[in-house]
Order: C-alpha cells, then structure tokens, then sequence
C-alpha cells in the first residue's frame, strides 16, 4: 500500500487494467448479497480484483485485493485490519493458509462497487471501526530503575561555640549526623544516626532508624523491614515502627496515573479539525480523518475541570461536547488497588533512645477504584487486647466537589467505641475549600496505645481565592479537644499580593488562639536588588498582644551559579539580634559557617556535610547525597564534559569516571556527554542516555566507545601526482572507508598495527599499496606512499 500521490496514481492504473480483465471474466456485484452458507473457499469460479477503497463516503487512499465467489466478496483478514476496522475471529475463514473475512458475516456492513473507476464503496457503523486514539499530553516514559553493588558512608558534622559559656541563646556543642548505605541490585540497606557532644555532657549516640528494602518496580510493589512509618488512609493516623511493611507504593512508577483519567470519544463522518480545552484554555489541536476519534491523556489538573471538545467539519458545522470531572490523587483510577500491610513493634521515645520498642501489633488497609468516580478502602488492625476496623468511601460528585469519608470502631481494654471522619474538597483555579471533622465515641486507635494524644473531636477548614491582581488570599481554622483535655482553636490568614510587575511582593498574615485569647500579626515586604534578581532584600514587622513588636530585615544573595548562599540576616524589638549566614554546595563538600550576636552574647557555628561512595572499584566524594546518583563511565578518557538534564556537572578523572548527584529515583533522569572532547580515534555510539536509579542507590552509566588506530596517509601515484580527489579507499580486512581528499591526503580509521593494504578506485582507474602503522597514539601523518596499479 502507498499514500503518495504518483503511486495512488500508477496503482489506480493498475487497478483499472486488472479489474477490467477480472470485469470480463466475472463481473462483481454492484451490492452486497449475503448468502447463509459459504460456497467452498478456493473454488474455481473464485475471481480477483484490486479495488480503491472507500468508507463511508471518504477515500482511504489504499487499494486492497477483493475475492469474488458466487455472488460473495471476501478480502484477507490483515487487509481488513489494515483498512482501519476492527476484526472479530468469529468472522474469519481459513482459505489454504490464508485467513480471509467475507463481506456479508461482518454485522452492519454495506458495499456497492463503481465498476467504471473500479472503486468500492463500504458503509459500516463506527463500531465497526477501529478507533484512532490520540494521547494529548502522554505520561512521562518508563526506564526500569536499577542499582548496582556499592556502598556510602556519609556525615553531617555541625558545631556550634559561644564565646559566654552562660549564653542562652548558643551552647558549646558538636554533632554529627551519619548515614550508611549498602546496595545492590537486589535491595538496600540503611542505617543512620548521630552523635552529640555537650559542654559538661558525655558523649551519646542515638540510632535513628535502621531498614532494608526490596522493591518490585513492575508490580509497583516495596517490602522494608526494619524501621519505618505505619500507612494507610488519611484518616487512620501514622506512627512509627519496627518490623515488616509490604505495600504498594506508586513512587516507583511515576509513569503510572493512579487518578482516573477522563477519555472522549467521538465519530467523525467528516474531515475535521479537533480542539480541545480545559478549563477554556485551548490545550491541543489537530486534524483528523472520518472515523472513531478517541481523546486520551488528556492534561487535566487536580480539582474541578471542565473539559470541552470541539469538532469543526469541512462545511463548518462545529460539534462541542463537554465532560466536567473532578480529579483528586485520593482516588484511584477503576480497578486500579493499593494495600500495605504491616505487623512490628511501635518505637518509642524516637531520637531519644535507640532502641526502645513497646507494644506489638499487626494492621493492614487497601484501597480499590470501584468505578472512576468512587474508591472504597477497608482497614483492620489488632494487638494485645485490642482490636479495631474501619470503611471508607471517597467519591467526587460532579466537578464540582471531593468527598471522603469514614467509619471506625474499636474494641480494647477501655470499651468499645466508634468514631466517623467527613471531608470535602475543591479546588479550581480562582478559588479553593477544604474541610473535615472527626468525632469519636470512645474510639481508640493504634496511635492512642502507643502514648499518641487522643482527641474526641478535631475539625479543620481552609479556604483560598484568587483575586487577580488584588492578590491571593488564604484563611484557615483548626480546632481540636483531647480526650479529657482541654479544646485548642486557632484562626489563621494570609494575604500578598506582587507589586510593579511583579517585582515587589506585599504580604500580611495574622492568627489568633480563639481559647486563650492570644493574637499575633505580620507584615513583610521583598523586593530584588540589580536586574538580575540574585539579591533579595526581606522587611517584616511582627506584632503579638503583650510582647514587644519585633522588626527585622534580611539581605540574601546567591553567587556561583547558586552555589554559595549568603544571608545577612538581624531584628530589633523585643531582643537585638544580628546574624551573617554562608552556605556552599560543593561538588566535594557541603559547607555552613555563620556568626551570629544576641543580647551581647557572640555564637559561631560551622558545618561540614560530605558523601564517601564506594561504586565501581572506585572511592567518589561529594558532599550531601539524600537521593539516587549514578556513576558515569566513559573507559580510559579523562576530561570528557558531562551533563545531567543538558546541564553541565563536570568533567570525567583520570579513569573516566565522574559521580553525579542529586538525581530523581525511579524517574527517567537524562544523562548526556560531549562527543567532542573524546580522541580523534575515538568513536561511539550513543551520547546521551536516561537513568533511573533506585532510592538512595547508585547505579554505573557506561558510555561504551570503540577505539581504532587512525592515521593521515598521503599517497602518490606513479607519475608522482596526487590520487584524484574524490577516490574511494577501502581497507583489506576491514570495513572501514575513506575519501582522498586535496594532495592526496587521507583520513583512515580502523587501522591495524603493522602492514595495512589500501585500495583505490576512481572512474578512470585504480591503484593498491601497503602503509605500516606505528604502535604509538595521536594521529601520525604518514607518507608519501607510492600507489600502483
């Protein structure tokens, strides 16, 4: 099949000459005529012809190859496919080895043939038809992510000294902060902790969190054991804990839409023009031919959308069609799941003790998308006299608002109770709300065991609008009462608003505690020093009831390529207080120093964060790594420039290594290197690569290159005159070529150490001669050599 316009041409030749023949021969039906039992496929009144296609109305521009028997037409079954309709096996007769499809089984089809232009025409519902899907704003690609054997050893060491050892705002101390790592492509481990070392104190180590993980990235599935956080449902409350967690976790598929995504489907009879908007910005255009037109990916935004899509047709004739849908990431997209089970021990007195564990339990939760507009999730937990479940139902209704909602109920050694939870959301771009409230009867969760705070009731409310070039606004409440305690509320607001196109920033906040009739308020100012906008200048003035009012002023700056930080930072008010910041990312290290005067007392502080990375039989320094990195390996080529998201981040050592940081785990993180800086004799084949590896693991990038013995040759013929310009040179041996440039000079690759035979060739004649290449590198210039016939 061809679609250009000179092969349309030559085939619709062709087609009239053989259809004529077939015409002469048997004559096609000029409609379709189903018979109940198919003749014997293969007979020897079987007929062909070659046809121009048309469906419903439009040409296809293909041509496909139609079987005549007794009155029935039939054509191969991957034709059919390939001219755009949908092929059920049901339909299907074996013809010898040919699987082939008759006209008159396919329900709903319609044909009448134009014997004169030898064209067909075929009526057939869009169900019939394939249906061409366009993916508006397709997801991010996968990479499966990786790691590789290696290990890290890394420390935040932080000091802080002051001159008046009675000051009460610094202390004489020394801490550092270490996390170890050991992984693999199989799992990883982790340990960290810190040590600290007081003024008139004795040194103490504090273990913090110790685990081991094995993911499944295709099953998006994590097992950790060791310590970690208990999950689940945003209304079952997280706690810390050692022991065993299997769960789904979605962060190692970023390429996955857990949230429903919208489709839109249409029949087009005509050539249209599609346009597509959301929230009526225009997102996407694009012609389309007749048929089932299907929208998908479409780049909707979490809250309220309103999708509208219009049809424009050749005569003008616009289709619009509207979808309002409401999108929340506490929905899951219809059949779409999610679980975690856990079972351990609940940690206590976390960066306190080491070790202290207390209270056994096991739970368990999961979520599934019943439908795109409604998720159910259960949850069920137990312990030492304790027992406890609870349902959940969160839907959305229309685009207009989110709902979530649950039921809980407990039985323990203080009774039975039940508590239910309600919130409602929603979100669009001028204004936004969202609430809940909890009440409990008696109920008592995993966290209320294991020494958490216990409430009866707890409410919030948020709200936020858009006001254009008035500014934004933003007012919350949160009120909360403990099981026989005391009821806390507090009031809060935020206003700002940018100033001369936008080179000013006004903001005022204010909060107030409605139970201990407590208020305070604020008002900041921050404008851009220079053009360039890497200085930043901060005012604020900050009243409080009873309390003297505080102003303060910071000047912040960047430099470096944002490396060094630094900020001059002081207030006045109820204390006077001055304070010189600098920070320095590093490739090597991460530094902080400051000096800092509070009420006549002089606090100095320095910092030094920095990564070991043991990868590849290679020992790397960097400074702070809280994420994947990978080590980039180009063999035997030092200095070759290296970037990570088309941004340069170094240059490979001696060994052709560089380590890079700071790269997002379980993403597609497009790693790159400048094929210019590699040797003349150098070559390879992809420059650019994408990189996804594990959580807090390294993985090894290789960048293979391929290394042959090039040399500048210079020949002459007998007669002593350079070669022709434009001669082809072929190495024996070897697939290598080459053009004999001005003066007879050649540039070859792929040479051999020694003896090395050439053959030239150019219209008028040809001419062989044998070159000896050197062992050393560079590029030597060899010759002149002799070249004969």
């Amino acid at each position: 099949m061809s679609r250009s316009r000179h092969d349309r041409n030559r085939t619709r030749f062709l087609v009239c000459v053989m259809a004529s023949l077939a015409a002469v021969v048997a004559p096609l039906p000029a409609a379709s005529a189903p018979l109940q039992d198919p003749p014997p496929p293969g007979g020897s009144e079987e007929t062909i012809a070659l046809l121009d296609v048309r469906v419903n109305g439009w040409s296809l521009g293909l041509v496909a190859r139609f079987y005549e028997a007794n009155g029935r037409l039939s054509l191969p079954a991957d034709q059919f496919d390939g001219l755009g309709f949908l092929v059920d096996e049901a339909w299907v007769t074996a013809v010898g080895d040919e699987r082939r499809i008759w006209l008159d089984q396919v329900p709903g089809l319609q044909w009448e043939i134009d014997r004169a232009s030898q064209v067909i025409y075929l009526t057939a519902p869009f169900e019939r038809l394939k249906p061409r899907i366009l993916e508006v704003a397709p997801g991010i690609p996968r990479v499966p992510a990786r790691a590789d054997w290696g290990a890290m050893l890394a420390y935040d060491a932080y000091g802080q000294w002051a001159k008046q050892s009675e000051a009460v705002d610094f202390a004489r101390t020394l801490s550092v902060n270490l996390d170890a790592r050991l992984f693999s492509p199989w799992f990883t481990a982790t340990t960290t902790g810190f040590v600290t070392k007081s003024e008139a104190q004795p040194e103490e180590f504090i273990r913090l969190e110790s685990w081991i993980d094995f993911d499944s990235t295709d099953n998006a599935v994590r097992l950790r054991l060791g310590d970690t956080y208990s999950a689940g449902p945003v209304w079952i409350r997280p706690f810390r804990f050692g022991g065993v967690q299997w769960m789904r976790d979605f962060s190692l598929r970023p390429d996955i839409v857990t949230t429903p995504t919208p489709e839109i489907r249409q029949d087009i009879g005509l050539p249209s023009t599609v346009d597509l908007f959301i929230n009526g910005v225009q997102r996407y255009s694009t012609p389309v031919d007749p048929g089932t037109l299907r929208l998908t990916d479409l780049p909707i935004v979490g809250g309220s959308n309103m999708v509208s899509v219009v049809v424009t047709d050749q005569a003008g004739r616009r289709t619009q069609l509207y979808l309002p849908l409401y999108s929340s990431t506490e929905m899951l997209a219809q059949g779409m799941t999610t679980f975690n089970v856990e079972a351990g021990v609940a940690r206590q007195n976390y960066a306190v003790d080491s070790n202290n564990y207390e209270g056994d339990f096991a739970q368990a939760a999961f979520g599934y998308g019943v439908t795109d507009q409604f998720t159910f999730s259960g949850y069920a937990a137990g312990a030492e006299d304790y027992a406890s479940a609870a349902a959940g139902a969160a839907f959305s209704l229309g685009s207009f608002l989110f709902v979530d909602s649950a039921l809980m109920l407990s039985d323990g050694a203080e009774g039975r109770g039940w508590a239910w939870y309600a919130g409602v959301e929603h979100i669009d771009p001028r204004f936004n709300f969202a609430a809940s409230y909890f009440e409990s009867d008696g109920y008592r969760d995993l966290a209320d065991r294991f020494g958490y705070a216990t409430f009866d009731r707890r409410a919030t409310a948020s709200a936020g609008l858009d006001m254009g070039r008035a500014g934004n606004l933003n007012v919350s409440w949160v009120m909360q009462r403990e099981v026989g305690g005391a009821q806390s509320s507090v009031a809060s607001g935020t206003w700002g608003v940018d100033l001369f196109d936008d080179r000013i920033h006004l903001s005022a906040s204010a909060y107030a505690e409605l139970e201990e009739d407590s208020w305070g308020a604020m008002v900041s100012l921050s404008f851009p020093l220079g053009a360039s906008g890497d200085t930043q200048v901060y005012v604020q003035e900050n009243w409080r009831k009873g309390e003297e009012n505080v102003t303060s002023a910071q000047l912040r700056s960047e430099a470096f390529d944002q490396r060094l930080t630094w900020v001059l930072d002081g207030e006045t008010g109820a204390r006077d207080r001055g304070e010189i910041i600098a920070d320095w990312d590093g490739r090597y290290s991460d530094i902080h120093a400051s000096v800092a005067t509070s009420d006549g007392a002089t606090g100095y502080e320095l910092g030094v964060a920095q990564s070991l990375v043991l990868m590849d039989n290679e020992i790397f320094i960097a400074g702070r790594i809280d994420d994947g990195f990978t080590v980039v390996e180009i063999d035997d080529s030092p200095g070759i420039s290296v970037a990570l998201e088309n941004s340069h981040v170094g240059r490979t050592n001696a060994r052709g290594r560089i380590l890079i940081t700071d790269l997002q785990s379980y993403a597609a993180n497009a790693v790159s290197i400048d094929p210019l800086d590699l040797p003349m004799n150098a070559s390879i084949s992809d420059t650019a690569t994408l990189v996804a590896p594990r959580a807090r693991a390294g993985v090894v990038t290789r960048f293979p290159v391929t290394r042959a013995r090039s040399a500048l040759v210079t020949l002459r013929l007998p007669d002593g005159s350079p070669p022709p310009v434009g001669a082809s040179v072929t190495i024996e041996g070897s697939e290598a070529t080459g053009i004999v440039g001005f003066g007879g000079e050649i540039y070859l690759r792929d040479l051999a150490v020694g003896e090395n035979r050439l053959e030239l060739a150019w219209p008028d004649g040809r001419c062989s001669v044998a070159i000896n290449v050197g062992a050393g590198g560079g590029l030597p210039r060899l010759g002149p050599y002799t070249c004969a016939p």
